[in-house]
C-alpha cells in the first residue's frame, strides 16, 4: 500500500524547507448506509481493510441490520437477521472474514414465545448462525436468556458475555470464551458478591478483556489469559473498564482517576498509564490499539462536543484536525473511533453536514485512511519563473499521482489544492503557482 504525507517547503522565499514532523494525515470515506437507511456506525475492520458495524436497513419498522463493508469497491452487504429475527448488529471481524455479533432469536419457553438478543457467529460459507444461550438451556426463563458476541480472533476463538441464572445465588452476565461450539464460563474477579462479568474483545493468543463488577456493582477493567479473571485496577478511581487488546498484550479502556475525571488509559507491563485528554479538552475512552501501539477512542474536545481520537508518539490527537476540508467526505466532525487494524485504518462514526455533533439522526459510518510519512521524500526546488510566477519540480515514481496544496498559516489544518493533481511520466514532475502578496506553505502529497 502505498502512503502519502506533506513534505514542506517555503516557495514565497524560493528556499526548500525542512520535513514536516507531524501526525499521520487521513483521508475519509463515507462508508453509507444500507438501502433506504440513513445512519450507521461501524464497529470492527480485518486487517484487509473489510469493516462491520449496523445500519438501519429502510424497513418500515426502521429496524437495525448487520453490515460488512468492503474497500475499496465500496460496497456494502446487508448480513441479514436470524430465522423470525428483526435485527441485528456487527461487531467484530476476524482476518478469515468471519464477522460476530448478536440479533434477536425467536424461542418458546413455559411463559410462551418472545424474542431475545442472541449472539451470532457470520461467515461467506456458513451465513448467520445462532451461537445459542449462556449457559445452554432449553428454558431461558430459568437461565440465562441473552448473549451478545463482542470480538473473534484468527482461530475463531469469540469472546463476549451472557445472562446466567436468575435462581442462583450467582446472577446477572457473565464473560464467555466461545470455540469448538462450547461456551465457556470465564467467571468473575476475586470478589464474594460475584456481581457479574462483560467481555469485550480478544487477541490471536486468546487473552480476552471486559469489566468485572464488583459488590458495589461498580466495574473494573480485568485481563483474562488462561486463568482466574486478573482485576487491572484503576487510574486511581472506583470504576476501569479494559475495551480493546493488541497481540502484544497491551490492553485500552478508560477509568476514573482519583480526582473523578474519566481518562482513556493503556496498560501495559503491569502499569496502568493515564493517556489524558486531547488539548484543552475534557475526559477520554479507548476502544482500540493495535499491534503497533497506536490506540483510538473518543475524547471531549473544548467545545464540550465529543471527538474522534488517535494516540500516537505519546500524544492524543483530535482526528479532525489531521483531515483536511477537502478530505472530510460529507461529515462536519468525526465523533467517535472504534476500532484501529495494524496498516492503521481507523473505523468509527461521525455526523454529516447539516447534524448536531452526537446526534443520532444524521450518523455515518467513516473509514480514515492514514497518510504517513514516506522514508524517501522527494527532491524539491523551488524556482522564480518571473517577476509574479513560482515553479517547483521535485523527484517522483513513475506513474504515481501527486497533489500540490498550500497554506498561509501552519497552524491551519485546512490545506488548498492548488490545481489539479500530477501523475508522473518521468523521473521529475512540476507545479507553479503565481506569487501572492500572502505568504504562502506548500506541500506535496502522493495520492497513489
Amino acid at each position: 500500500m502505498k502512503t502519502k504525507l506533506p513534505y514542506l517547503f517555503i516557495a514565497l522565499a524560493c528556499v526548500a524547507g525542512s520535513l514536516w514532523a507531524a501526525p499521520p494525515q487521513y483521508r475519509i470515506i463515507d462508508l453509507g448506509t444500507l438501502p433506504g437507511g440513513s445512519t450507521s456506525s461501524a464497529y470492527g475492520i480485518n486487517d484487509s481493510n473489510q469493516v462491520v458495524g449496523d445500519s438501519d436497513s429502510g424497513d418500515s419498522d426502521g429496524n437495525t441490520h448487520a453490515f460488512l463493508y468492503s474497500y475499496p469497491d465500496g460496497t456494502m452487504q446487508d448480513l441479514g437477521v436470524l430465522p423470525a429475527g428483526t435485527y441485528s448488529h456487527a461487531l467484530g471481524i476476524n482476518n478469515s472474514e468471519q464477522v460476530v455479533g448478536y440479533a434477536d432469536a425467536l424461542y418458546t419457553n413455559s411463559y410462551g414465545s418472545e424474542s431475545t438478543p442472541h449472539a451470532f457467529l457470520y461467515s461467506t460459507n456458513g451465513g448467520m448462525q445462532n451461537l445459542g444461550t449462556f449457559p445452554p438451556t432449553t428454558d431461558p426463563g430459568v437461565y440465562g436468556s441473552y448473549t451478545e458476541a463482542d470480538g473473534i480472533n484468527n482461530s475463531g476463538q469469540i469472546a463476549g458475555y451472557g445472562e446466567v441464572s436468575y435462581l442462583a445465588t450467582d446472577s446477572g452476565e457473565h464473560a464467555f470464551l466461545y470455540q469448538g461450539g462450547i461456551f465457556q464460563d470465564l467467571g468473575t474477579a476475586a470478589d464474594s458478591y460475584n456481581y457479574g462479568s462483560e467481555a469485550y474483545a480478544i487477541n490471536n493468543s486468546g487473552q480476552v478483556v471486559g469489566v468485572s463488577y464488583d459488590a458495589y456493582y461498580d466495574n473494573h477493567a480485568f485481563l483474562y489469559s488462561g486463568g482466574p479473571l486478573q482485576d487491572l485496577g484503576s487510574l486511581g478511581g472506583a470504576i476501569s473498564a479494559a475495551n480493546g487488546i493488541n497481540d502484544v498484550g497491551q490492553v485500552v479502556g478508560d477509568s476514573l482517576t482519583a480526582s473523578d475525571s474519566e481518562d482513556a488509559f493503556l496498560y501495559t507491563g503491569g502499569v496502568m498509564q493515564d493517556l489524558g485528554v486531547i488539548s484543552n479538552g475534557t475526559g477520554s475512552s479507548a476502544f482500540g490499539i493495535n499491534n503497533p501501539g497506536q490506540i483510538v477512542g473518543n475524547a471531549g474536545n473544548p467545545s464540550g462536543n465529543d471527538v474522534a481520537f488517535i494516540y500516537v508518539n505519546g500524544i492524543m490527537y483530535d482526528l479532525n484536525t489531521l483531515v483536511s476540508s477537502n478530505n472530510m467526505a460529507d461529515f462536519s466532525i468525526l465523533d467517535h473511533a472504534s476500532a484501529i487494524n495494524n496498516e492503521g485504518w481507523i473505523v468509527g462514526y461521525g455526523n454529516i453536514t447539516g447534524s448536531e455533533p452526537g446526534s443520532l439522526f444524521g450518523r455515518q459510518a467513516f473509514l480514515a485512511i492514514p497518510q504517513t510519512v514516506s522514508s524517501t521524500p522527494p527532491i524539491f526546488q523551488a524556482t522564480l519563473a518571473s517577476s509574479n510566477m513560482i515553479t517547483f519540480t521535485w523527484s517522483t515514481v513513475v506513474s504515481d499521482v501527486y497533489q500540490v496544496q498550500y497554506t498561509t498559516n501552519l497552524n491551519f489544518t485546512n490545506w488548498s489544492n492548488l490545481g489539479g493533481s500530477v501523475t508522473a511520466s518521468n523521473a521529475t514532475a512540476f507545479a507553479s503557482d503565481s506569487i501572492t502578496n500572502s505568504q504562502r506553505f506548500y506541500r506535496i502529497m502522493l495520492l497513489q
